[in-house]
């Protein structure tokens, strides 16, 4: 829980730049209004990441294996490999593609929890410069899961709908 909050955390301190405190501040607060939200976002996120790594690694252990099976393009590799040293080989490259899958994936999490935060505190800057995607994102947003965005908020005259 602790890791989950901090990476929000981060996600301040590199958007605004401002220090850890604050930003764990701007967390908790988002956490108060928006934490289903976040968890259900990083939930998914972090379903298709696992789902990814997985089919990164199973590829990477099926390259090691064609490499030890095809010894053609090392003179100094022994010729007569056996399924344990495939097994082995296999074993070797999914970890490999698994940690390597983990560091892209990662950069791909962090950006999702950037594009979260930016959308729920100024989705209007999203309707300046990129009027199409505002408009598929707010529909998604309000009609079909129901939320209301700052904007909708501030047209409407209210705050946030607590005190109605």
């Amino acid at each position: 829980c602790l890791e989950w909050i901090t990476g929000y955390v981060y996600t301040y301190v590199g958007i605004y730049g401002n220090s850890f405190i604050w930003a764990g501040g701007k967390t908790f607060a988002l956490l108060a209004t928006n934490g289903v939200t976040m968890a259900m976002n990083d939930s998914l996120v972090q379903m298709v990441i696992t789902i990814g790594s997985v089919i990164v690694g199973l590829g990477s252990a099926a390259v090691s294996v064609v490499l030890v099976e095809d010894t053609d393009w090392a003179d100094t590799y022994p010729s007569d490999s056996t399924t344990q040293t495939a097994w082995e080989m296999a074993s070797f490259g999914w970890a490999i593609g698994w940690m390597v899958a983990g560091v892209v994936f990662g950069l791909v999490a962090a950006g999702n929890k950037a594009v979260l935060v930016l959308w729920i505190e100024h989705p209007q800057s999203l309707k300046k410069q990129h009027e199409k995607y505002y408009d598929e994102l707010h529909d998604i947003w309000t009609n079909q899961l129901g939320f209301k965005t700052k904007g909708d908020e501030e047209a409407e005259g209210g705050c946030c709908g607590c005190c109605s």
